[in-house]
Parts: structure tokens; C-alpha cells; sequence
């Protein structure tokens, strides 16, 4: 299978299922909040480990590399603004939910407890970003304090691995909810 097609069967329909969790919420449907929390899991963790496949594949366009973390420090490094620390954060929140506590002293969040949801207000997050109106969305908290909205970081990261992939970005994860 290429990497087209991998990102395709895993990546696109985790996010994609993140999406339609983070819809439910919004229309405050029953247990929307247990549903969006299980679907961020598995969105954050095939975005995440789509690195590894790319390791494992080494396609031509990846830069001689040693390892997995290298592909995602060159992915970090194809990007710009906050989507640089995204590639990291988005590990940290997979890791975070496979640990619940993260003891790693590079880890940018606490672990799962770091991951809540609730609405965010006006001036909080990044500008953008995130549910407009700031209605409740899964938000992470990093060891900083920084809030930052789930579904803006793994926007980042997919569109940093489809632009890799040759293929156009998305604005929203609804744009891949066919």
C-alpha cells in the first residue's frame, strides 16, 4: 500500500470520526463528551504514528533519516507558526492518553488530564482557531498553560503530511467527512 493510500485508511477516517464527535458536541447530543474523548484517542495516535509508516516506506521526497523521530522533525520543519510544535504536541496528547501521565521531560503536556473539554472564550487559544464562538471543543493545556484546540492541532499536522504527500491542503477536518 503507498503512503497516499495508508494515510487514506487510517489517518482519514480517525479524524474524520474526531470530527463528527466534535459535531455531536456542539449539538449537545447524549454523551457526546464520553464519544468526543474516545474518538480524539484514536485521531491523535494514526496521526502520530503515520510517521513511522512514512519511516518505514522512505519515500523519495523524506531527507535521509535515522529514525522516527527525524521524520517528525522534518515534517515540523516543513511548516510554520504554531503548526512547528504541533507535530510534538500531537504525540504528546497520543502518548498522553495510551499513559495517562507522562513522566518524559520533552512531553509539553501533563497527560490526559490535560486534555478536557469545555468552551473557550474570547482572547484564549490561538486567533482562528478551533470552534468559532468558542463552543465546547476538546482543548489541550500545555505545561506552559497554553489552551490550544484539539481539532486545530491535528488540522496542522494532517495538512503538514498531505502537503508531503503531494496532495492539497484541507481547511477543516469536515473536509474530510465525505
Amino acid at each position: 500500500m503507498n503512503l497516499s493510500d495508508a494515510f487514506d485508511q487510517y489517518v482519514t477516517p480517525a479524524l474524520a470520526e474526531y470530527h463528527a464527535a466534535e459535531v455531536a458536541l456542539s449539538a449537545d447530543e447524549p454523551d457526546a463528551e464520553l464519544l468526543v474523548r474516545r474518538r480524539s484517542r484514536p485521531a491523535a495516535v494514526e496521526l502520530h504514528q503515520f510517521a513511522d509508516r512514512v519511516f518505514d516506506a522512505r519515500p523519495a521526497w523524506l531527507p535521509a533519516v535515522k529514525e522516527v523521530k527525524d521524520v517528525r522533525d522534518w515534517l515540523a520543519s516543513t511548516l510554520t507558526g504554531v503548526a512547528v510544535a504541533d507535530v510534538g504536541l500531537v504525540g504528546d496528547v497520543a502518548d498522553g492518553f495510551k499513559h495517562v501521565t507522562l513522566t518524559r521531560k520533552s512531553a509539553n503536556t501533563q497527560g490526559e488530564a490535560s486534555s478536557t473539554v469545555r468552551s473557550m472564550g474570547y482572547g484564549r487559544g490561538v486567533y482562528g482557531a478551533g470552534k468559532y464562538g468558542g463552543g465546547p471543543q476538546m482543548v489541550i493545556t500545555t505545561n506552559d498553560g497554553r489552551e490550544r484546540q484539539l481539532s486545530s492541532i491535528l488540522l496542522h499536522v494532517a495538512n503538514g503530511w498531505l502537503a508531503a504527500l503531494g496532495r492539497p491542503s484541507i481547511k477543516s477536518l469536515a473536509d474530510l467527512s465525505g
